[in-house]
Formats: C-alpha cells, structure tokens, sequence
C-alpha cells in the first residue's frame, strides 16, 4: 500500500465523517409516529429516537381504567422508536454506502 492509497482512504474517512455528521444532523429533523388504539394514542419521535410529542384523545382518558391507557402509550411509543431505528439505520447506510467494506458493517450491501 503506497502512499498515495493512504491518503485516498484518508479523504474517504474524511468525507464519510461529513457524511455521517449530516446524516445525524437530518436525523434530529425528521419525525415518525407511532399509533395504538386505532389511533387513540399517537407519540412522535424525531429520527434520533427521542419522543418529541403525545397525542392521548380523550376518550381513551377513564379513571377506572389507567392500565388500558399505559398500554396504548407503551405500543405507541415503542413503534415510534422501533421506526426511528429503522430510519436511522437508512441514513447512516447512506452516509457510508460509498465507503466498500462500510456498507456492508452497517447493514446494507457495501
């Protein structure tokens, strides 16, 4: 391996170093939801996985029945999550898909 091959995988680590930094910065702009109870509960993560919003519709809401209502929000929210997962795992396979040997790491055919 010559130098100039060195410095050729160098600019390539550089560039996916951008790449990913770009991806994350996306990331955090995109949102996903999660709905439960066909559509009672609705949570909204952004692309990192953070829950950035709950919607309850009030009908859902009984005193009598608390459980019911932790349990549309739980299937809410981990949907959210599982789906701002699977959207991560995208952008970050984009970011590196150029990279041979990196793609592959991160899931995708690389």
């Amino acid at each position: 391996m010559g130098l100039g091959d060195i410095a050729g995988m160098l600019k390539q680590f550089r560039n996916m170093q951008s790449q990913m930094e770009e991806a994350k910065d996306r990331l955090e702009e995109l949102e996903v939801e999660g709905i439960s109870g066909g559509g009672m509960v609705t949570a909204r993560t952004n692309g990192k996985g953070q829950l950035i919003g709950l919607k309850i519709d009030p009908q859902v809401v009984d005193a009598e029945n608390v459980t019911f209502l932790e349990d549309l929000v739980v299937a809410a929210v981990r949907q959210a999550v599982e789906k701002s997962h699977e959207l991560m795992q995208q952008e970050m396979q984009k970011a590196v898909g150029g990279i041979p040997g990196l793609g592959a790491m991160m899931g995708g055919k690389g």
